[in-house]
């Protein structure tokens, strides 16, 4: 059975430099793990969509498409894992020029957890 487990915090606080240790020290003890970072999956997104856009400056493109990019960014990181573990490394929450609403959010995440 698969888990997926969901890394959140602000830039900067470290999420990716402590995912590159566990990956080391599962790697080294033969345990299947799988990182995804959430906004690497977005940006390729956009740029499927003919959008070149800096990961830091995703939050400026137009609302409704970001809430399209990340819901489909959900869904395919869901379908994601196999055998092992998913670990989705992620700011989970982005400030932009507008609120987010918080039932797309949810919306969201609900495809991360559906695996």
């Amino acid at each position: 059975m698969s888990r997926t487990i969901i890394v959140a915090g602000i830039p900067g606080v470290g999420k990716t430099t402590v995912l590159q240790e566990l990956e080391t020290v599962a790697r080294e003890k033969n345990i299947p793990l799988k990182i995804i970072n959430f906004g690497n999956v977005m940006n390729e997104l956009f740029k499927k969509r003919g959008r070149t856009v800096h990961r830091d400056h995703m939050r400026r493109q137009d609302l409704e498409l970001q809430a399209k990019v990340q819901e489909q960014a959900a869904r395919q990181i869901g379908k994601t894992g196999g055998k092992s573990a998913l670990v989705v490394d992620t700011h989970m929450f982005v400030r932009t020029k507008m609120e987010y609403g918080r039932e797309h959010r949810e919306e969201s995440w609900k495809h991360l957890t559906q695996v």
